[in-house]
């Protein structure tokens, strides 16, 4: 049929257009990035790490909230390398690009082309997301922790992967994004729910999933 597009170059198209979508993602992280200076709580972490010692850091939140492995990162850098504004915002840039590109990934398998694409962009030029990833705080690695525990825990539940490298992922991810930002301990913890649920209702196939 004349104008209709081969199933090859079609799919040429598509990764041309989510290509596209992540790259405006990307661009928008990364302007003027270098000359954006801390504010508000992005203070709390600096706090520590000028009056507090390694141990002090690991063990408690502090008066000011801060998020303890990343101040233990950013007592690293500024023990090593000298700590910078670039230097406490590259961990949350990075996870903030990688979630550009893992989520819309994820969702062309589950849901289809288009749908991936209108997601990617949605999340490319997403306020909220877009703030997360510039800022030194933890909500950028917590998201992209949380959602990639969830589909783990999901891969290993339905027997999707075999062995025990998804539920170790999972556990893995939910450990570091509930240390990261304890308020998101239940979003990590709820697949447990659905399914507790299914195994109620089939322990029968509970126990052929074990086997």
């Amino acid at each position: 049929m004349a104008g209709t597009l081969s199933p090859h170059r079609s799919r040429w198209l598509w990764l041309v257009w989510l290509a596209l979508a992540i790259g405006g993602g990307v661009w928008l992280r990364l302007d003027q990035l270098g000359s954006q200076l801390l504010l508000d709580d992005e203070w709390h972490a600096v706090y520590r790490v000028v009056h507090d010692t390694p141990a002090a850091v690991f063990l408690d939140f502090g008066h000011s909230d801060s998020s303890i492995p990343l101040t233990l990162l950013y007592l690293f850098e500024s023990r090593v390398f000298g700590l910078s504004e670039i230097g406490m915002r590259w961990p949350l840039v990075a996870a903030s690009i990688a979630t550009l590109v893992l989520f819309p990934g994820y969702a062309a398998r589950r849901v289809g082309d288009a749908e991936a694409l209108l997601f990617a962009a949605l999340l490319a030029i997403s306020p909220l997301l877009y703030f997360f990833s510039r800022t030194a705080r933890p909500y950028a690695l917590t998201l992209l922790l949380v959602y990639v525990a969830h589909v783990a825990f999901r891969r290993y539940a339905t027997g999707a992967c075999r062995g025990w490298w998804a539920l170790a992922l999972y556990a893995a991810c939910a450990t570091l994004a509930a240390w990261l930002h304890p308020v998101v301990v239940p979003f990590v913890v709820s697949p447990f729910v659905p399914l507790a649920w299914t195994l109620l209702r089939n322990p029968s196939g509970a126990t052929r999933r074990t086997r």
